[in-house]
This record gives C-alpha cells, sequence and structure tokens, in this order.
C-alpha cells in the first residue's frame, strides 16, 4: 500500500488539532491531519463553549498574570474569526450566548456579603479584559431574574462545540483522515508512522494535539507519556422541554468560587439540555456512586432556589482535561507547546479558547523548515473522519425526581 506523504502531520482531531491544521495550510503547508474515533472526539466535545477572557481564573483567585494575560483577548479574537474576519473563520459555527453571567443565588447569606466586595474587586481590578457588568434586572436570563440576588455579565461569548468542530472540519474534509496508529519511528529526515489497517504515513514533521491521546504518541515515539497529566471531572446534565427548562449561560457564584458553570445545548425533538460543571464536577470527578444525583439537584436548588426540576431528566458523563504535567498537578500556565524530538510537536491547549494561540505557535516552529514533498498529496484510498456525537447524545438518562433528596 503506498504511504501517503507530507510535510506535516497533525494527530487529533479536537478543536486544537483543527485550528493547527488550518493554520498550517493557511501558511501554505502541505498537511493533512489523522483523528483515531470521531472529530471532536472526547475532550473538544466535552466543553462547556465558553470563550473565558479570565474571569474564571480570577474568580478562583489564580494568581497566574501570565496565563490570564494570554486568554484574556480570546474572546475579540474568537468573534472576528465568527465575523469571517480571520481564517479560519467560524461563520458557520452557532453562536449560543453573546455573553456569559455571573450570578450570586439569593438563599445564600454568603452571597449577599460578596455582592457587596467581590463583584466590585473584579471590575476594578484591571484582570480582566471582560469585567462583570451590572445589567438592569429585565435583561438577566429568566432563571436570574426569578432565582438570583444579583447578576453580573461578561462579554465571554459561548459557541456550540459541535458545530465550532463543524466549521473548522468542512473546508478541509479531503485532509481529515480516519486510523489507529500502531507504530512510529524516525528514518532519516522524517517520520513513519504505521497504522492498524495497514496504511502507512510518511511526513517531515508530526505535532500531536491529542488530548489523552497524547500519551500514547509519546510512548510510541519513545518519549515520557509522563509529560501529559489527567484532571478528571464528572459533568452533570438536566433535560426538560423548552418551556421549562430555560437557556442560561454562566456561574453562580459563592464563597469567591465558581460552584456550578451551566451552559445550555437545545437538543432534538424541543428539548433543552444543561450541563453543569464547576466545583461539582471536580467533587465528584473521582467517583461514579449514586450520590452525585442527589449532589446535583442540592447544588442546583442552591443556586436557583425555587426552580422546578420535578419535570427535568438528569444524566452524568465523566469528562478529562488532558493538559502538559507540572510538579503540582495543578493547571498550567497558558498553552503548552513542545518539541519532544526533531520534528516532533507535543501540544495542549489547556482551555479551548487557546486554541489560536496554540496553532500559532506550532506554525511558529513548524514554518522555517517546512517543503513540499516529494510526493503529491493523496490519500483517496483512505477512510474519512467523521463527527463524534456529543455526551448528551450517548447519556442514561433518569428522572429526577428519582434523584430529589428525601
Amino acid at each position: 500500500m503506498t504511504a501517503v506523504v507530507v510535510d506535516t502531520l497533525v494527530l487529533g482531531g479536537g478543536v486544537a488539532g483543527l485550528w493547527t491544521l488550518r493554520e498550517l495550510l493557511d501558511a501554505g503547508i502541505d498537511a493533512c491531519l489523522v483523528e483515531n474515533a470521531g472529530l471532536g472526539g472526547e475532550q473538544s466535545m466535552q466543553v462547556q463553549g465558553i470563550v473565558h477572557g479570565g474571569g474564571k481564573y480570577a474568580l478562583r483567585r489564580v494568581g497566574d498574570v501570565s496565563a490570564i494575560r494570554q486568554i484574556r483577548e480570546m474572546p475579540d479574537r474568537w468573534r472576528e474569526h465568527r465575523a469571517g474576519r480571520r481564517s479560519p473563520s467560524l461563520a458557520d459555527a452557532h453562536t449560543s450566548s453573546e455573553g456569559c453571567w455571573l450570578w450570586l443565588p439569593a438563599a445564600s447569606w454568603l452571597a449577599r456579603l460578596e455582592a457587596l466586595t467581590l463583584i466590585p474587586l473584579l471590575r476594578h481590578g484591571g484582570v480582566l479584559a471582560t469585567p462583570p457588568q451590572s445589567r438592569p434586572k429585565s435583561e438577566w436570563p429568566l432563571p436570574l431574574q426569578q432565582h438570583a440576588l444579583r447578576a453580573y455579565r461578561m462579554d465571554e461569548p459561548v459557541l456550540e462545540p459541535v458545530s465550532v468542530i463543524s466549521a473548522l472540519a468542512g473546508p478541509v474534509g479531503d485532509r481529515l483522515l480516519a486510523g489507529q496508529l500502531r507504530a512510529m519511528r524516525r528514518e532519516a529526515d522524517a517520520w513513519e508512522l504505521d497504522f492498524e489497517d495497514g496504511r502507512k504515513i510518511r511526513a517531515r514533521a508530526v505535532v500531536a494535539c491529542a488530548g489523552t491521546g497524547n500519551a500514547k504518541i509519546l510512548e510510541l515515539a519513545g518519549q515520557d507519556p509522563a509529560r501529559m497529566q489527567r484532571r478528571p471531572l464528572r459533568m452533570g446534565l438536566v433535560r426538560g422541554d423548552l418551556a421549562d427548562l430555560p437557556a442560561l449561560h454562566g456561574h453562580c457564584v459563592i464563597g469567591g468560587r465558581t460552584r456550578l458553570t451551566i451552559t445550555s445545548v437545545d437538543a432534538a425533538e424541543g428539548q433543552r439540555v444543561w450541563q453543569v460543571g464547576g466545583e461539582l464536577a471536580e467533587r465528584w470527578a473521582s467517583t461514579n456512586g449514586e450520590e452525585f444525583f442527589g449532589d446535583l439537584w442540592v447544588e442546583i436548588q442552591r443556586a436557583l432556589p425555587g426552580l422546578d426540576l420535578s419535570r427535568m431528566e438528569l444524566a452524568d458523563y465523566p469528562a478529562v482535561r488532558a493538559e502538559a504535567a507540572n510538579t503540582a498537578q495543578s493547571r498550567p500556565s497558558g498553552v503548552q507547546v513542545d518539541e519532544v524530538a526533531p520534528s516532533m510537536i507535543v501540544a495542549w491547549p489547556t482551555k479551548w479558547a487557546m486554541a489560536p494561540l496554540l496553532a500559532e505557535e506550532v506554525a511558529g516552529l513548524i514554518v522555517p523548515g517546512a517543503k513540499r514533498p516529494d510526493t503529491s498529496f493523496n490519500s483517496l484510498d483512505w477512510p474519512r473522519a467523521g463527527l463524534a456525537r456529543p455526551p448528551w447524545e450517548r447519556a442514561e438518562w433518569r428522572s429526577a425526581n428519582s434523584a430529589r433528596p428525601a
């Protein structure tokens, strides 16, 4: 079987890999991408879609100024792509909300104290490019009008992840291949990669953007897989009819921390799904106990006191954040791009909002040595990678009443 020959091969078809491929193609580099499951597969389909501008870092008292500086310009950057003014264009992606909300629940005495101190501190601290701003109550989302003590808007857009993956992949479908990597080795001035079905690729440079899959790629390349760390999460899901479950995108703040982060997706058959993360997802990361659903109920009632969950359904799914390892096992600072072997780069964006920065860093390393391969790109006999299914389409749903605490 004739090997596909390219200058640069990207491994991993999430937002980081797809954005990197588009950046390389825009730079005139002959490149293709291989995904071993579905595009957006594990990590990118699990994100909540918020293009953070640093607000969550500031709320968590993160003192990493460099990370905040890296991410603070991302909301405006993504808007440029969403408007089609920068490549890659995200004009076909769906914006779920132009902004994100911080709210303090009406039932919490601690939130009442924070209403006097926390938000003014953030607004005037000079940390954020998108600081929280007061809005009239009439502009608040309906659930917050009914259940919040205070609400503040941040200009951090929320994009529907499936549509972002589709927009990145659509124009380059012929370059998106499906395959399971079996072996790789460095020969002369190129990488030779073998796949489980017997197909082969020869590439001058390899870029691993495969999330958790980077560990296996590192091992196959003779590198230490411990360069990567995993931070598990257990995400909650709430599903209901559009009339019963209003759209909501934002963070519930109690004790200066994001107790819940909720974003909404309109699903099939007139239903809406809330993805629920935040401290809840971190607290239950290492267990699959049924008690999670009772805690999910309690936390939603604390964040939105009085919201009727009786007609809803609940589900969960395990998520993971793959990142460059550090000694504290904490979230790394900004994007992580490392040339671990000759012409082999391993990269993690840390936050999906920073995929544009990751792609630019990778291209900066690739472009100086890039050249056209001896054989023109030809992958007609390769299967193409398709979209993965989002987690709410694969979840096992249950009546919310079954989880209601006694």
